[in-house]
């Protein structure tokens, strides 16, 4: 049986370079950067707006350091959101139990840094129009996240549930 092609469109915020948009959780206005050579996601900004935005978010006990911020390979807390949801007013990409890094950093300048990893093994097709939106096409109605532990280092991957 095939499956129905949804589609989400992000507009992008054009006056940044890079590809960000906002989006809302918890009532929240999000500011969220799209990296594609990202492994994890990370929050960047402070945690209690973090639990605000998820209240529902566990912290894990693993220990973890991330990179690419200018400052080497810095420490960091873990957390688990259950249900983790980007949405347009018409359409909702849900991935379960999306695990991400929480580095408190404003001078990244988004709240969070969403990875290329949280839309791999989905089939899921991301493409930038221009500096007007980023377009997120997909089948499925949810995705799972797996968390991938090596020491201090942790990449993610999401994948479809069989019999979905």
């Amino acid at each position: 049986m095939e499956q129905l092609i949804q589609t989400l469109e992000l507009r992008l915020n054009n006056n940044r370079p890079r590809p960000m948009f906002t989006y809302a959780s918890n009532g929240i206005t999000i500011l969220a950067l799209y990296d594609s050579g990202a492994v994890l996601p990370v929050w960047c900004m402070r945690e209690d707006k973090f639990l605000n935005a998820y209240p529902e978010a566990e912290k894990l006990n693993i220990p973890c350091d991330v990179s690419g911020f200018g400052k080497g390979s810095v420490p960091c807390s873990v957390y688990r959101i259950p249900e983790f949801k980007l949405n347009d007013g018409n359409t909702s990409y849900l991935i379960f139990n999306l695990v991400l890094a929480v580095y408190e950093n404003p001078k990244i300048g988004c709240d969070i840094v969403l990875s290329d990893t949280m839309f791999s093994k989905t089939n899921t097709v991301i493409q930038r129009i221009g500096d007007k939106a980023l377009r997120i096409e997909f089948e499925k109605d949810g995705y799972y996240c797996t968390p991938m532990i090596n020491g201090k280092s942790i990449a993610i991957t999401t994948w479809v549930q069989e019999g979905q």
